[in-house]
């Protein structure tokens, strides 16, 4: 029944059941498929309306239909396919798929209309009729191109989106946006990809993950850099974690940079991915570029991580020696709360004390804490209120961890403070003061 209703309302009127029969056995019932297919038959007058004003197939079809014995009689001595026949088994020259019809509605658009569309198509799903007229490749004046959109909106290829602010189109399905941008040849997609990321670049500069999408595929290398390195960092600033590593591999593919290499580090630490996290830190350290510090500190995360504690140590000491070589203070006092964190781990709470109280001060030292500085300075004071709460000195933990929370309050820093929230009501829930334990936690 909805084959039928689609059918009818392609046709604008009644259709025979042969022909709906006909449909539904070559399309299995998909909607686009219907649409293109009745709109393809139409055109080529293989459906026609009979003196009934119902819509038939062609003589042509039946024969070939009735050659291949598909034909049975059914209610009211009307022709209907017979039961479970084959999909194309008349061997009919129908479209057998979707994707041909859309290929040969294709080849019979003039050159013109073909350029719009595939330029459309290497912009994406959306196109801004702005982007698309400063990308296109001939360049066309406003006027003319807006009646070869119209055309394509006639020929069902895209429709115009409802908006006041601009003139933006869509593809009618992903999948012609799809099949137009697979018909490209790889000279002629990195071409069109070049126009639309140069064009795109300069019309919104800031759309930095698109420009790094068309740059790559269109080959600029140096744009191709400039563009994933901020994307990677775009992408981290919002959490997207995967699709930060994406940026750092495709970059790191083109050319090997330390930086790069610590970030594609960093970001496989978060996500957890230990084997590539180990892979990526050996080709870190065969970097002869890559600073001793950074070396020493990533591998101390990942064996702290892994639950190599002896390794771990190691590798921070490393890490801590360095800095101290090269007076970082910032780097000293990183190294030393990681120790902390290690000695922690291992249940050695005097020594996490005494290595949290050392990273404690040389943070002190430092007048004014960037962002990053105050994250770090916020792991140190949460790690030393969770030693002197596992010590069961709860008046001490919870002075380092509201300090904690305020200090990740003033510099936004969420982690920081759902994590001392989180130890603050745990210290409450002990010592038997529920509300404050609830409040905390909910906080």
């Amino acid at each position: 029944p909805q084959v039928a209703e689609l059918v009818r309302h392609c046709l604008q009127g009644e259709v025979s059941s042969l022909t709906t029969d006909l449909i539904q056995a070559q399309t299995q019932g998909n909607p686009l498929f219907i649409k293109e297919l009745v709109n393809s038959l139409h055109a080529s007058n293989d459906l026609y309306q009979d003196k009934d004003s119902l819509w038939q197939p062609s003589q042509k079809i039946v024969d070939a239909l009735h050659k291949a014995n598909c034909l049975t009689k059914g209610p009211g001595e009307q022709w209907r396919l017979v039961e479970n026949t084959p999909q194309r088994v008349a061997n009919l020259g129908l479209p057998d798929s979707i994707q041909t019809l859309i290929q040969i509605k294709l080849s019979q658009l003039p050159e013109s209309l073909l350029t719009t569309l595939q330029t459309a198509s290497v912009i994406g799903q959306r196109v801004e009729f702005d982007l698309l007229a400063a990308a296109h490749p001939a360049q066309p004046d406003p006027t003319p191109l807006l009646k070869q959109l119209i055309q394509l909106q006639e020929l069902d290829f895209i429709h115009q989106e409802k908006l006041k602010e601009a003139l933006v189109y869509q593809f009618k399905h992903s999948l012609i946006n799809e099949v137009i941008y697979a018909s490209l040849s790889k000279e002629q997609a990195r071409q069109f990809h070049q126009t639309v990321a140069k064009a795109l670049e300069r019309r919104q500069p800031e759309a930095i993950e698109l420009l790094a999408y068309h740059y790559s595929r269109g080959g600029i290398q140096n744009k191709i850099l400039t563009f994933l390195d901020q994307a990677a960092v775009e992408a981290q600033r919002k959490f997207a974690n995967e699709t930060a590593l994406g940026y750092y591999t495709e970059a790191l593919a083109v050319e090997e940079r330390w930086a790069w290499r610590r970030n594609q580090v960093r970001t496989l630490h978060i996500l957890g991915r230990r084997e590539e996290e180990k892979l990526s830190l050996q080709a870190l350290g065969a970097n002869l570029e890559t600073p001793t510090f950074q070396v020493g500190l990533l591998w101390g995360q990942y064996y702290e991580a892994v639950g190599d504690y002896p390794k771990a140590q190691e590798a921070i000491e490393l890490a801590l020696a360095d800095s101290r070589d090269k007076e970082d203070l910032i780097g000293e006092a990183r190294s030393l709360s990681y120790l902390g964190l290690i000695a922690r781990r291992q249940g050695n709470y005097k020594q996490a004390r005494a290595w949290y109280k050392q990273a404690l001060a040389r943070f002190k030292e430092i007048p004014s804490l960037t962002e990053s500085e105050a994250r770090q300075l916020t792991r140190v004071l949460n790690g030393l209120g969770a030693v002197y709460s596992q010590q069961g000195d709860f008046e001490q933990a919870r002075k380092f961890h509201t300090e904690a929370l305020t200090l990740s309050h003033q510099h936004g820093n969420r982690a920081g403070e759902a994590q001392a929230c989180n130890d603050l009501g745990v210290i409450a829930f002990y010592q038997r003061r529920l509300g404050e334990a609830l409040t905390y936690q909910q906080q």
